[in-house]
């Protein structure tokens, strides 16, 4: 039983609790909820449990929670025989983002980052069908793992991080569309990068709330509002 007093105190203690987001990016120019406030990244966790940032500030945290992502770990695998490198965000080398060149009827499906998920996952799945069923022919082992090293190459030239190898962002359409035109199945509707661009960019201006909005595909290349 919580007397009216020790109510008052405990909901004021609620009101005053804040979330600190820290994050490497600019800062986001969208509302942010009520006590939320950004700030720079961490640079340290210090002995007695206080937070240092990049910008030399501190801050306390009864809770500090990680969004970094995850590491790749196939333990059931031998990496050595299938000829590839697991370390950390990235599996390589993988022919067209899912197939050892060593061990071409193993692939690794929605291994790739930043994409309009399920539609990927379904244009690896008819590509992965196709190499099985004998319908598309790989080239030889070296020349899969030469075109994943000028690839891989590209992007770090670009200006791409390693650990970022695996993020397709833009490039997803592209790919997805040499998918299908490699396997002879049907590409992407146009409706389909246009609403994942809609939402994307709801996400920017609406992060709260962006996953209350529902739409409907009207056709092929035109979407609608449905609340």
């Amino acid at each position: 039983m919580i007397s009216e007093s020790e109510s008052g105190r405990t909901n004021e203690k609620l009101f005053s609790l804040q979330v600190i987001l820290s994050h490497r990016h600019p800062p986001l120019t969208v509302p942010l909820p009520p006590g939320i406030q950004q700030s720079s990244s961490v640079a340290a966790v210090e002995d007695d449990g206080s937070i240092r940032l990049q910008d030399g500030s501190v801050c306390q945290a009864d809770v500090l929670m990680f969004c970094t992502g995850y590491n790749f770990s196939y333990p059931f695998l031998d990496s050595a025989q299938l000829g590839m490198e697991i370390q950390d965000h990235v599996v390589s080398p993988l022919y067209r983002y899912m197939m050892p060149p060593a061990f071409p009827s193993m692939f690794f499906i929605g291994i790739c980052k930043i994409i309009c998920p399920f539609p990927n996952f379904n244009c690896q799945v008819q590509f992965a069908l196709a190499v099985l069923d004998g319908s598309v022919i790989l080239p030889p082992q070296e020349q899969m793992e030469e075109e994943v090293r000028r690839e891989q190459q590209k992007k770090l030239e670009q200006g791409v991080q390693q650990h970022h190898l695996l993020k397709m962002d833009q490039d997803q359409w592209e790919y997805c569309d040499a998918l299908a035109g490699s396997a002879g199945f049907p590409l992407l509707l146009p409706v389909v990068r246009s609403l994942y661009e809609e939402v994307w960019r709801q996400r920017q201006i609406h992060p709260e709330n962006y996953r209350e909005l529902n739409y409907r595909l009207v056709s092929a290349t035109q979407w609608e509002l449905l609340n």
